[in-house]
């Protein structure tokens, strides 16, 4: 099976095209695990003027593994800003929030600190769609047509599986030349959609993999029509709430939340500010928010079985295409690869400002989750070393 490691994602998640002037491009690297070699911090990516001001963290530590981990992060990446849990069958091993949810007011990261999410609210969304058709609602086989309206002629082949797999050959919104100009301004999902209605299919649906963000917002739409709810009540109702994840939310910036973390980057060797994306541009492919905390207990509710079904669980599992830009296969806003033997259910997301990543290796009981408001944080590094010290 092909592995994460023979592509780095650098700086920016690719999944985000719209800061195509931001991004830098997958880089080829070799190797057996699906995260990158764990390597300390360098100096020329660090504001070194800001060391004398970090908080000490109190971490929620288990055991000498949960010692063993800390002592790695605060040794090995020492101006880690972001928060990171580690569990083992349910029991965490570490839950520590690292610096700063504020640089400016030197306000410290927690446990629960509420970062952006980005590309990690798609499992989400696949998630909510899997609800939707255990209740009869939709088949992931039919048609988007029949869910769209004012639908185009070249939509009628795509059907909700080719959205969730990113198989539909419908371009990528974010990718378009005007896109960074109006990632800042706010827009209904009526306008998000009118964006890329009418720009022709790059493939013939299912026959490849690419990703894109129109897919997952087309899937939002698609939950509101069938549900008659918001995306966001629908996520709330019958995800976070039944969970009692109350530190996660569809992000809404003029609204007042508590314990949210303001996103960074460095600029050679200044703390500036992350470039604003108005939530209402990342909709259902990248609008949430969580907590280390709170995404450890969801993925423990959907692994047991507590949100949907096994069958569902195991559909969404399932890896369908190969997609070259992680080395891995794909399955229900999921990627699927093994490392070391270990199979390993993993993704990633980033925005200006946010880089974050989360894995869960089944077959260990283990989660990993590294959210940072930091996005020149190396979080999978910090993944892979953590993961080296807990799975042998």
């Amino acid at each position: 099976m092909p592995i994460f490691l023979q592509t780095r994602l650098k700086r920016y998640d690719i999944h985000h095209s719209l800061w195509f002037i931001l991004l830098i491009a997958l880089v080829g690297c070799s190797g057996n695990s699906p995260l990158p070699t764990a390597t300390p911090e360098t100096a020329p990516s660090q504001p070194t003027q800001l060391a004398d001001r970090l908080p000490t963290p109190t971490p929620i530590l288990s055991g000498q593994l949960g010692s063993d981990i800390n002592q790695y992060i605060l040794q090995n990446y020492p101006l880690f800003s972001g928060a990171i849990l580690v569990s083992q069958d349910g029991e965490i091993l570490l839950s520590s929030g690292y610096r700063y949810a504020n640089w400016e007011l030197n306000v410290p990261n927690t446990s629960s600190t509420k970062f952006r999410l980005a590309s990690l609210t798609q499992p989400f969304t696949a998630l909510a769609i899997m609800m939707l058709q255990e209740q009869g609602l939709l088949e992931v086989n039919n048609s988007i047509c029949d869910f769209i309206a004012n639908c185009p002629a070249n939509w009628q082949p795509i059907t909700v599986h080719h959205l969730l797999t990113h198989t539909s050959g419908i371009p990528d919104y974010t990718a378009f030349p005007n896109a960074i100009h109006e990632a800042a301004s706010s827009r209904t999902v009526t306008q998000l959609i009118d964006s890329f209605q009418d720009a022709p299919l790059e493939f013939e649906p299912g026959s490849q993999f690419s990703f894109s963000n129109s897919g997952y917002v087309l899937l939002g739409a698609i939950i509101e029509s069938v549900s008659g709810l918001s995306y966001e009540d629908f996520v709330l109702n019958n995800i976070f709430s039944p969970l009692s994840m109350q530190d996660s939310g569809y992000d809404d910036t003029s609204q007042i939340l508590k314990g949210r973390a303001n996103g960074y980057t460095i600029d050679g060797r200044t703390l500036e500010n992350g470039a604003y994306i108005a939530p209402s541009n990342l909709y259902s492919t990248a609008g949430l928010y969580s907590t280390i905390e709170d995404f450890d207990r969801w993925e423990q509710a959907l692994s047991s079985g507590q949100l949907v079904s096994q069958k569902s669980l195991d559909q969404m599992l399932t890896p369908y295409i190969l997609a070259p830009k992680y080395g891995a296969e794909y399955g229900y806003g999921w990627v699927i690869s093994l490392s070391q033997e270990h199979r390993v259910i993993w993704n990633v997301g980033s925005l200006p400002g946010f880089y974050n990543y989360f894995a869960h290796f089944p077959d260990d009981g283990v989660n990993i989750i590294v959210l940072s408001n930091l996005d020149t944080s190396d979080v999978l590094s910090i993944a892979q070393g953590i993961k080296e010290i807990i799975i042998q």
